[in-house]
């Protein structure tokens, strides 16, 4: 950031949150985008998102490592199956997902889809869902058309009684489709239990250009500190009359803002001050990320910042999401009644790929979550993976708070 700061630090947390056009919560510099109808229930759901973001972000960051995942699609996936869930299914869902009974949220998420339909002209953001049910399954008529109205889910039948893998096959088409093929194998070999029904799936794709893009001639390799040692990196670098950004600092960290082309977007780097741990600067971010957002100003920077390529999956996202209260929805006393009129449904699975890139040009961000419902049956053993450490990034639409993509970064070269 500073000149005397730009050595890298085990300490670097850079948190990327990318996103919709949803109302403005908090200061920015951007104009901004057109009042939609229902502004109060998009903003109320972006406020929504960024509270369950941080949360799972808690239980992911309790193993050391790269982290980088996507709660917006997480959160979509699970609204849709949420819209099929009732009594205390329906309950626990709604405060793990921190969703306010006076609001509609599909009405919500039917707004917000229209504005990333919108997009911008700089730069690609979209976000796709659909839900895949059984050729042998039939939901509830009102379910179905609740997900293709308001979520604008695409329907289609798949064979998962017959062709387990034809139809795992299939929706990791659509997925790589919808990702610009930089989510692969969502669905691996054995995700898919013998009882599943139904699939509820999400993808998000983001690639922008840095509105003040890195000159490659001043890429060079230098020292990034891990927990573990020191590696060395390709290390961009902007610096010069030019080289203006939002930036703001306090007694534990310095936050600069780059903003994309179209001026929509931007991502929030994040760098805890020496003597400062990055554990203590994320326990300290869901109750000041706004605040540190508002006294971003204008300032000339010699600014530092490693290239990075993340591909990222979270495998133990089940026990995670019930270790936050989303307990009936996994086991025998879940009711999903809303999705077919019987209460024989449970989730069986909550699957999750993330993938962003970051170079002198800019980023380019993708992420795909699916929720498998199954017939009740034992509970499912699921394989344990995450990730986490020190270096938090997110890509943020400039008029709003809402989190798309959140990570952090710990070994550059790894």
């Amino acid at each position: 950031m500073r000149p005397h700061t730009h050595r890298s630090t085990a300490g670097f947390l850079l948190l990327v949150l990318a996103l919709t056009a949803i109302l403005a919560a908090c200061a920015s510099t951007a104009p901004l985008p057109p009042i939609p109808e229902g502004a109060a229930s998009v903003q109320s759901i972006a406020d929504a998102n960024n509270a369950f973001a941080f949360d799972l972000y808690s239980k992911v960051a309790e193993k050391p490592g790269n982290i980088f995942f996507s709660p917006w699609s997480l959160s979509t996936a699970l609204a849709m199956t949420y819209e099929g869930a009732r009594t205390q299914t329906q309950a626990e869902m709604a405060q793990v997902l921190h969703l306010q009974q006076d609001v509609s949220v599909k009405e919500a998420y039917d707004a917000l889809h229209t504005l990333v339909g919108q997009g911008g002209r700089d730069y690609q953001l979209s976000t796709a869902n659909a839900y895949w049910a059984d050729k042998q399954y039939r939901c509830l008529q009102d379910y179905s058309h609740l997900l293709t109205t308001y979520y604008h889910a695409q329907a289609s039948n798949v064979d998962f009684a017959n062709d387990l893998e034809g139809s795992r096959k299939k929706i990791n088409a659509w997925v790589e489709d919808k990702t610009r093929d930089k989510i692969t194998e969502l669905i691996r070999e054995g995700d898919l239990p013998g009882a599943t029904v139904l699939v509820l799936t999400n993808a998000v794709y983001f690639k922008g250009d840095w509105a003040q893009q890195f000159d490659k001639k001043k890429t060079q390799q230098r020292d990034f500190t891990t927990p573990t040692g020191t590696v060395k990196v390709d290390m961009m670098e902007s610096s010069g009359k030019g080289a203006k950004y939002n930036y703001a600092e306090n007694d534990i960290m310095q936050m600069v803002e780059l903003p994309y082309k179209g001026d929509d977007l931007s991502m929030l780097v994040i760098l805890p001050k020496e003597g400062t741990t990055l554990a203590q600067v994320e326990s300290a971010l869901p109750e000041n990320l706004a605040l540190w957002r508002s006294s971003l100003r204008d300032q000339q920077l010699t600014l530092f910042l490693p290239k990075f390529e993340l591909d990222e999956r979270l495998d133990n996202l089940p026990i995670q999401l019930q270790q936050l209260g989303m307990r009936a929805a996994f086991n025998l006393d879940a009711d999903f009644s809303g999705m077919d009129g019987s209460k024989m449904l449970q989730i069986g699975n909550v699957l999750h790929k993330a993938y962003v890139k970051v170079d002198e040009q800019g980023t380019e961000a993708a992420a795909a979550t699916a929720v498998v419902v199954v017939l009740k049956t034992a509970i499912i053993q699921q394989t344990v993976f995450e990730a986490d450490h020190p270096f938090l990034f997110l890509i943020q639409e400039r008029s709003t708070g809402a989190i798309l993509f959140i990570g952090r970064l710990e070994n550059p070269a790894a």
